[in-house]
C-alpha cells in the first residue's frame, strides 16, 4: 500500500488495495478507513486476516459508496509478542482541479515537465518548442534561427526531458529525434539524411519515419515511430524494436499498430498508445507484451507514475488505470492530446484543437490561473501584412541579413493552403528572389500573403 501524491491519490471508480504482510510470529493485521486526511480516530474495518500476504489484493473499495473528500487508509498489524506496526495512506475521492490554463498555442501535440517544474510544449503548427515556468512566462523558444540546427523543426510532436535537463524532440516531418541540451545546442540526432544532408524517411531498424512520441529513463530512449516502438540507449545506440507479430493483438489479426506516444516506468516497463486499435499496450523492458487495455477511442498521450494515465481523445476524457488495466479515475476534457506528469504527480495535458495546456492538481480550493501567450511582435517596418499577386510562383522579397521571412498562401476563397518560413540567404541585405511552387497545380487563382519581410 504505497504512499501516494498528486493525482495518484485521486479515485472516482474503484480502488484495488494490495498489501504485503509477513512476520514469523504474525498474529493478525487489518485494513481500516476513516473520513479526513491523516485521520486518527473513527476508523471502520474493511478487512482482517491472520495469514501473511505477498502483494495480495485484499479489498476493492467502491468510491461510489463514499462522498467526495479525503480519506485515510490504515494498515495495522501485530505479532504474538505484542509488537505493533501501522502504515497510513491518504486518498481523495472525486476529481482533480484545474490550477493553470495556458492559451495561445497552435495545435500543441507534445508536453513535458522537467525536475525543476519548467513546462515544455510542442507548439506543433508553429514548428517550435516553448519552455515556460509555472507562471506561464516563456523562458526559451527553440525554433527557426533560435534553434541550433539549420533545418529547424517540422511539426514536432512528442517531447521528453531527462534529469540532466536534456530535451528529446520527436521531429515528425524531419523523420528524426533531436536531442539537445537545455540551451538548445544539439547533442545527437537519430534519423536518416540524403547525401545533401536533408532529413528523409528511414527504412532501417535504427532509422525513423515520422516519429510522434518519445520517453526517456535513466538508461533508455523509447520512440513511437510509424508502426513500431524503437529502443535506443542514452548514447543513441539502437537496441531493439517492438513490432507485434500476427495474432499478438487480440483485436487485430494482422498485428498492425499505429503507435502515437510512449512512456517508461521505474521498472523499465514500456507503455504505448495505439490509435489504430484504440488500445494501450504494456510491454516489459525486453519488449514482451504484458497487458492490453482496450475500450478506448483514439488514445493519444500517455505517462506513468504510480499508475498509468492516458488521453482518450475521441471520448473526451483523461483516464487512470492500475497495471492490471483496472480503471481508477476518469474526468472530462474536450479534446485531450499530449499528456505529462511532474515529480509530484500533477498532470499536464494539451487541448490540440483549442490551443491550450491544462495543469490538473489535487487541491479542492485552488483558484485557476489563466494565461494567454502574447503574440510575437512584428517588426516595426512590417506592421501591415502585404498581399502579392501570384506571378508564376515567383516572389521578390526585401529582407535584412538573417531576417526571418514568412509567407502564407491562400486559395480564392481565402482558405490558407500553405505556410513557409525561412531565413534570408546568408550575406544578403536587400532584395532577393524566392520561387514558390504551388502544391496544387489546379489552383490558378491564388494569393500570396507576406507576413514578415517586405516586397
Amino acid at each position: 500500500m504505497p504512499k501516494l501524491k498528486g493525482l495518484d491519490k485521486i479515485f472516482n471508480k474503484e480502488l484495488f488495495i494490495n498489501v504485503s504482510v509477513s512476520d514469523e510470529h504474525l498474529k493478525n493485521y487489518k485494513l481500516e478507513i476513516a473520513k479526513g486526511e491523516n485521520a486518527e480516530a473513527d476508523f471502520n474495518l474493511l478487512y482482517e486476516s491472520s495469514s501473511s500476504a505477498n502483494n495480495k489484493e485484499i479489498h476493492v473499495l467502491n468510491t461510489k459508496d463514499y462522498s467526495n473528500g479525503y480519506y485515510t487508509l490504515r494498515l495495522s498489524g501485530q505479532d504474538l509478542v505484542g509488537n505493533k506496526s501501522d502504515l497510513i495512506s491518504n486518498i481523495y475521492v472525486g476529481k482533480p482541479q484545474t490550477e493553470l490554463i495556458i492559451k495561445g498555442l497552435n495545435k500543441p501535440e507534445g508536453a513535458a515537465v522537467d525536475k525543476l517544474g519548467n513546462i515544455y510544449i510542442s507548439d506543433t503548427q508553429k514548428n517550435r518548442i516553448l519552455k515556460l515556468n509555472q507562471n506561464g512566462e516563456i523562458l526559451a523558444k527553440f525554433a527557426g534561427k533560435n534553434f541550433n540546427d539549420k533545418k529547424g523543426l517540422k511539426n514536432p510532436a512528442g517531447i521528453a526531458v531527462d534529469d540532466k535537463l536534456n530535451i528529446y524532440i520527436a521531429d515528425r516531418n524531419n523523420h528524426r529525434l533531436v536531442i539537445m541540451n537545455q540551451y538548445g545546442s544539439i547533442i545527437k540526432i537519430i534519423g536518416k539524411t540524403n547525401p545533401k544532408g536533408k532529413p528523409i524517411p528511414g527504412k532501417k531498424e535504427n532509422e525513423l519515419h515520422a516519429p510522434t512520441g518519445v520517453a526517456v529513463s535513466d538508461d533508455r530512449i523509447a520512440i513511437a515511430d510509424k508502426d513500431s516502438i524503437k529502443i535506443f540507449d542514452k548514447n543513441a545506440n539502437y537496441l531493439f524494436e517492438i513490432k507485434p507479430k500476427k495474432g499478438k493483438n487480440k483485436n487485430d489479426k494482422n498485428g498492425k499498430q499505429k503507435y502515437f506516444d510512449v512512456a517508461i516506468d521505474r521498472q523499465g516497463n514500456i507503455y504505448a498508445t495505439d490509435t489504430k486499435n484504440n488500445e494501450v499496450l504494456i510491454y516489459d523492458k525486453n519488449g514482451d507484451l504484458l497487458k492490453i487495455i482496450d475500450d478506448l477511442k483514439e488514445p493519444k498521450g500517455i505517462d506513468t507514475a504510480e499508475y498509468v494515465y492516458t488521453a482518450d481523445r475521441k471520448d473526451r476524457r483523461i483516464l487512470k488505470y492500475n497495471l492490471k488495466g483496472k480503471l481508477l479515475l476518469e474526468f472530462d476534457l474536450k479534446s485531450p492530446y499530449a499528456l505529462a506528469l511532474d515529480k509530484e504527480s500533477n498532470l499536464y495535458t494539451t487541448d490540440r484543437e483549442k490551443g491550450k495546456l491544462y495543469k490538473f492538481v489535487l487541491s479542492p480550493n485552488v483558484i485557476t490561473k489563466k494565461i494567454k501567450l502574447e503574440k510575437e511582435k512584428k517588426r516595426e517596418e512590417n506592421k501591415e501584412e502585404r498581399r502579392i499577386k501570384n506571378k508564376n510562383g515567383k516572389i521578390f522579397v526585401k529582407a535584412e541579413l538573417d531576417e526571418i521571412v514568412q509567407i502564407k498562401v491562400y486559395d480564392s476563397s481565402g482558405k490558407e493552403i500553405d505556410f513557409k518560413e525561412f531565413s534570408a540567404p546568408k550575406n544578403v541585405k536587400g532584395v532577393f528572389k524566392y520561387r514558390y511552387f504551388l502544391k496544387e497545380a489546379t489552383l490558378n487563382n491564388c494569393e500570396i500573403k507576406l507576413i514578415s519581410g517586405s516586397d
